[in-house]
This record gives C-alpha cells, structure tokens and sequence, in this order.
C-alpha cells in the first residue's frame, strides 16, 4: 500500500536498445561488491541515482556483501530503499557473498528474483 508507505511507488526501467539500433551509443556498466549502508555507500547510491537518471550507464552489477545485513531484514530494507534511485531505473545485477547467505540465503532470495530458479538448493556462493 503506496499510501501507508508499505510499498513504493510502482518503478520501470527499459534495457539498452540493441547495438545494431544506435552504434554510435556508449553503453556504461557499473561494475562493483561491498556496498553495506554507511554514509559512504549512501554517497555512492546518489551519484549512481544521477548517473542513471541521466542516461549515463546501463547496468549495474554487484558483486557481493550487498547491504551487510548479516541476515538482519531491516538492514536489508535501509539498502533496498538506499538502492533504489539507481535500481529502478537501470537493472541491477545481484550477485551473492558471504554476507548474503545468512539463513540459506532468506533474505537475498526473497528480494532478487533469477531465471530457473527452482529451490533453495539452486543457489550458491559459486553459481
């Protein structure tokens, strides 16, 4: 519930149009791991937000230890809000650390969703 401040306003992003369609465009990629919910990781999320909301990049890849959590829900929440002026408007790639699996991955796996993705014995640190 948008009102209630449950849930966000609904987001879409559109992926790069083919090469082929405009040779001549740049596609940026963001290419990182070990973001966590510091002051610094804040900074970094609003630079990527403008960077996105311009045009300036693609896609963003993470590459591990996302928010940090730990398995703590709530820290998850503080980076998924945090992420969001990037990751609503470029898609995000989420890939997993040490960090991530905390309770077999619970909390990771109930906010990325991946293709053929079929049970939790599916996912690991190296696949």
């Amino acid at each position: 519930d948008v009102q209630a401040g449950v849930w966000s306003d609904v987001k879409f992003f559109r992926s790069a149009p083919p090469v082929q369609a405009q040779p001549e465009k740049e596609q940026g990629i963001v290419l990182f791991g070990d973001q966590d919910t510091t002051s610094a990781a804040e900074d970094l999320a609003n630079r990527l937000a403008e960077m996105a909301q311009r045009g300036d990049m693609s896609l963003v890849a993470q590459v591990g230890d996302l928010s940090y959590a730990d398995g703590d829900s709530s820290i998850w929440d503080v980076w998924g809000k945090m992420v969001e002026g990037y990751a609503a408007y470029v898609p995000l790639v989420a890939v997993d650390g040490n960090h991530e699996d905390f309770y077999d991955f619970v909390n990771y796996r109930g906010r990325f969703a991946f293709p053929n993705y079929t049970s939790p014995n599916d996912i690991t640190q190296s696949g």
